[in-house]
């Protein structure tokens, strides 16, 4: 079975925000600002309760999926009330504006404690930032895309939807694409 690091993909990413400088590293989190510095043991600190904020909030959406899926079935076949295909969807996405602001604050903690220090090194260029980022992804996501997107385009040859379905053709090759650049940024 192929491990998808999502969780562990996203503390990589955020800690991609960070790079070494000195005996400590350079904090860039806003494209406005440069290099905030701070301690090892700072980055360390925000890193491992970003890990922890986002464990939590994967941890609380399994929780409600599952709690949402008993109730629903409990409401179904208990008390005989159906329930219509946006009415389960909002049930079971409730919790996710709580846990996006979450994560979103977990990142915005970082500024609010260090963005009042002096930066040392310029803002970083987009295109860095990009590649910093990017290149924290691991192998397994854009070999996913690729084969995700192969299989897409695979199956509408066969049903014979290629010619006529444009749009599921454009969603294969952009992903595919999209998965080759990735691999592209992680390989310079």
């Amino acid at each position: 079975m192929i491990h998808i690091p999502i969780s562990e993909n996203r503390v990589a990413q955020f800690a991609a925000r960070f790079e070494p400088h000195g005996d400590g590293y350079l904090y860039y989190g806003d494209s406005r600002l440069g290099g905030l510095p701070l301690s090892a043991a700072e980055r360390d600190r925000y890193v491992a309760h970003f890990a922890k904020v986002l464990r939590a909030g994967s941890r609380l959406m399994v929780g409600w999926v599952l709690c949402a899926a008993i109730g629903l079935v409990v409401a179904a076949e208990g008390y005989g009330r159906q329930t219509q295909d946006w009415q389960r969807a909002v049930i079971f996405l409730l919790p996710v504006p709580w846990v996006l602001w979450t994560w979103r604050r977990s990142t915005a903690i970082v500024l609010e404690d260090i963005g009042r220090r002096v930066a040392v090194m310029p803002p970083q260029s987009v295109k860095a930032g990009v590649r910093s980022r990017v290149t924290a992804f691991p192998l397994e996501i854009p070999v996913m895309m690729i084969g995700i997107g192969a299989l897409l385009l695979v199956q509408q040859w066969r049903y014979g939807t290629a010619l006529t379905d444009v749009g599921g053709d454009q969603l294969g090759v952009g992903v595919i694409i999209f998965g080759a650049w990735i691999l592209w940024i992680k390989r310079r």
